[in-house]
């Protein structure tokens, strides 16, 4: 039987969904992005280092690390970058993550790499998992994050976008600094938070 002669009572086959639909439960908007003080800032500071480069904006694209495509989404404001390509771009411009998202300069904080910040996310949500008294399946919950990126973050795996880091810090009553260890967190002792400095891009 073809799908045009199926009777009333046939049943058409599921969809099945994509894997990254079955996991991913953070959606971040246009909107979202577009009130986002940090993407804000990151246009800012991207344009201003492309004007005092005289590079073009493709040549400047592909020096930072990303697609002609992409910086154009970053300038209009609607980019939701990762924090390795976020890490890509500071070190490309010999600058932190922190300094390339709120304009500020570093100071005491730590200037780490991709892998430093997932091993930190890592680190701070297992602890507050610790701290909560909850179980596993529900601390998750509160996070609103799917079994498979847990297991990524606790194996300090995870490369999310920099506003899905916010929303999950914001969940966890964190700073995204605090959770991507930049900024200390009194629940977990300073010297325990991952210290990779920022070396090459991601």
């Amino acid at each position: 039987m073809t799908p045009k002669q199926q009777g009333p009572g046939s049943r058409r086959p599921k969809r099945r969904k994509s894997r990254g639909e079955r996991k991913r439960l953070i959606v971040i908007s246009i909107a979202e992005r577009k009130e986002s003080p940090l993407i804000a800032e990151l246009a800012r500071r991207l344009d201003e280092e492309q004007k005092k480069s005289g590079m073009l904006k493709p040549e400047f694209a592909a020096f930072i690390g990303i697609s002609g495509s992409q910086y154009r989404y970053v300038r209009t404001h609607e980019a939701n970058p990762t924090i390795e390509a976020l890490c890509r771009m500071a070190s490309a411009l010999d600058i932190s993550v922190y300094e390339l998202l709120e304009g500020k300069e570093l100071g005491d904080r730590r200037n780490l790499d991709r892998w430093g910040m997932s091993k930190a996310f890592g680190e701070v949500f297992k602890a507050k998992m610790d701290a909560s008294g909850l179980e596993r399946e529900e601390f998750i919950k509160v996070a609103n994050i799917s079994m498979p990126q847990y297991y990524l973050v606790v194996r300090g795996l995870v490369n999310p976008t920099i506003l899905t880091a916010v929303e999950i810090a914001k969940r966890l009553e964190l700073t995204v600094w605090q959770l991507l260890g930049v900024e200390p967190w009194d629940g977990l002792p300073k010297a325990e938070v991952g210290t990779t400095a920022m070396t090459a891009a991601g």
